[in-house]
C-alpha cells in the first residue's frame, strides 16, 4: 500500500479520535432535563344562569300556610357548564323558583310540607299550591277543623285587593236593621284571627269594578275559605236570624268581645 496513502488514512483516524474527546460529556456537568410542556386543557363553554330562590325570613314550622312576611326572593346569577346544569352538581338549581314565579307571581299562600330555619331556602318541591285539589284537606285537621266559606259582598270588594291567603280575619255578626233597626250596622264580633285558606273569586275584575246599582251592593262576588275550630260553628250558627257575616283583617289575637253575649239574647 502507498506510505502516502496509510499517512492520510492515519490522520483521519487521529482527528476523529480527537472529536470524539472534545464531544464526550464531563462528569461534572448534569444532564439537562427535558422539561414537559403543559397540557393545554379543553376550554369549556359556560352557560349564564340566573335563578330566583326564596329565603325564609323565620323560623316555618310544617304545615304552614305561606304569608307575604315569611320570605324574600332573592335573584342570583352563576356561569355553569353549558348542558351540564346537574342539580345535583349545582344544588341551587334545586331552589330555583323561576318557572313558578313565571307562573303564579308569588308563592303567599302555597302550603309548607316541612320545618325550615331562619334563613334557609325553600324548596319548590316542598310547596302545595291553592289549586291543588287536595290543598284544603292539607290545610285542616278532619278531626277539630273545618273550611268555613264566608261571602263577600260587592260592598266589600277591597277585602279582595287586601285580603291573600295566609293572612288572618275576624269574623262579625252585621246586625240587619230589617229585623232589629235599633241596633242597624251594630256588629258583634264572633270569631277571632281566623286564618284564611283561599279566596275564589265569583267574578273578574272588569265584573267587579264596573257599573252597579245601589241594590248590587248585598251581592255576592266571592267567597273567603276560613280554618275555624269545630267548637267554633256554633257562635255563628246561634247568630241571631238577619244578620250577615262580615270579616275584617286581622293582626294579632285579642279575643272574642264581650258582647258577642248580646247575640243570644237577640235570637228570635
Amino acid at each position: 500500500m502507498n506510505y502516502r496513502v496509510l499517512f492520510i488514512f492515519s490522520i483521519l483516524i487521529f482527528g476523529v479520535g480527537i472529536a470524539g474527546l472534545i464531544m464526550m460529556p464531563h462528569d461534572d456537568e448534569e444532564p439537562q432535563e427535558v422539561q414537559p410542556q403543559p397540557s393545554v386543557a379543553p376550554k369549556i363553554p359556560l352557560e349564564h344562569v340566573v335563578v330566583q330562590v326564596a329565603r325564609a325570613n323565620r323560623n316555618l314550622s310544617a304545615d304552614h300556610l305561606i304569608s307575604q312576611v315569611d320570605y324574600d326572593v332573592v335573584t342570583k346569577s352563576y356561569d355553569i357548564p353549558a348542558n351540564e346544569a346537574n342539580p345535583q352538581d349545582f344544588p341551587i338549581l334545586n331552589y330555583d323558583l323561576t318557572p313558578l314565579l313565571n307562573q303564579h307571581k308569588d308563592i303567599t299562600g302555597w302550603f309548607l310540607q316541612h320545618n325550615l330555619s331562619k334563613g334557609s331556602l325553600i324548596n319548590p318541591n316542598d310547596l302545595i299550591s291553592p289549586t291543588n285539589e287536595n290543598f284544603i284537606r292539607y290545610n285542616i285537621n278532619p278531626v277539630t277543623q273545618v273550611a268555613f266559606s264566608v261571602p263577600i259582598m260587592l260592598r266589600d270588594k277591597y277585602l279582595l285587593t287586601n285580603l291573600r291567603a295566609g293572612d288572618y280575619v275576624n269574623i262579625y255578626a252585621e246586625l240587619d236593621g230589617d229585623h232589629y233597626e235599633a241596633l242597624a250596622g251594630h256588629i258583634v264580633k264572633l270569631i277571632d284571627h281566623a286564618l284564611v285558606l283561599k279566596i275564589n273569586p265569583y267574578l273578574n275584575n272588569r265584573q267587579i269594578n264596573g257599573d252597579h246599582n245601589p241594590d248590587d251592593n248585598y251581592m255576592d262576588i266571592a267567597e273567603v275559605l276560613v280554618r275555624l275550630q269545630k267548637s267554633q260553628l256554633e257562635r255563628i250558627y246561634t247568630s241571631p236570624h238577619g244578620t250577615r257575616l262580615l270579616i275584617l283583617p286581622s293582626t294579632k289575637p285579642e279575643g272574642v268581645d264581650s258582647r258577642g253575649i248580646m247575640i243570644r239574647e237577640l235570637r228570635g
